[in-house]
């Protein structure tokens, strides 16, 4: 919703919050906009920052890589500032562990889309299954693939038969489609997103000799491809 819509007092915000006239509490609300050039914390901080000391403002938010809005959780908290986190982040850190007292998430994550994932995996695939998992190497890819890997496995059963650590860059190496189709694996669970999200596709040519073979993805939409049986 834009800022315009609250200051002019606009139909839509009297919708969910009837005493809004003309702003907030009578006061203008401005938006100021910067470029945290993608997965890179300091960049995202020292934004932040940048508006905190130009345009005194009284909230943040933004940021879809998990690893700046971590970096951000500790800088709201060392600020005091609200951090109003409404977009994708996948990581469970991202309001997890350090209990971050001013930052608030909207969206799902790691553990979440694992807890809903799950049950669909073992209801199409069964139990006892072996997956090998692709993961990028930041806090977003560790975290999901740990909560994935930890509700398959107490779950139903399912091992981890490798793990293949990725740089963020939108290529597979050689080495990680070898290591795939040498661990047995029957399923590929590719953590990676965005154009990482496609490099699935020479890991997964590897496993799938085998038509009962299978490759999976969590986030963020998440998905088992057809068996290359079923396929027209």
């Amino acid at each position: 919703m834009p800022s315009s819509t609250i200051n002019s007092g606009h139909p839509l915000i009297k919708k969910i919050a009837p005493k809004v006239s003309k702003g907030l509490l009578g006061k203008q609300v401005a938006l100021v906009v910067g470029d945290g050039s993608g997965a890179k914390p300091n960049d995202a901080v020292q934004e932040q920052q940048t508006f905190i000391n130009n345009n005194k403002i009284i909230a943040m938010t933004g940021s879809t890589s998990s690893a700046s809005a971590v970096a951000l959780n500790k800088f709201a908290e060392r600020e005091k500032i609200l951090y109003l986190w409404w977009r994708f982040s996948g990581s469970n850190d991202t309001t997890g562990k350090d209990c971050a007292r001013y930052s608030f998430r909207q969206c799902f994550y790691g553990e979440t889309a694992a807890n809903a994932i799950g049950p669909v995996l073992v209801k199409a695939f069964g139990k006892n299954r072996k997956a090998a998992f692709m993961t990028p190497d930041y806090t977003y890819g560790h975290t999901v693939t740990k909560s994935v890997n930890d509700y398959l496995s107490k779950n139903a059963g399912w091992t981890m038969v490798t793990n293949q650590i990725s740089p963020l860059a939108p290529k597979t190496s050689a080495s990680i489609s070898t290591n795939i189709a040498n661990s047995g694996a029957e399923f590929i669970i590719n953590v990676n997103w965005g154009p990482r999200r496609r490099a699935v596709g020479p890991a997964g040519q590897a496993v799938r000799s085998d038509p009962e073979d299978e490759d999976g993805d969590p986030l963020p939409r998440s998905r088992s491809w057809p068996r290359k049986s079923d396929r027209n």
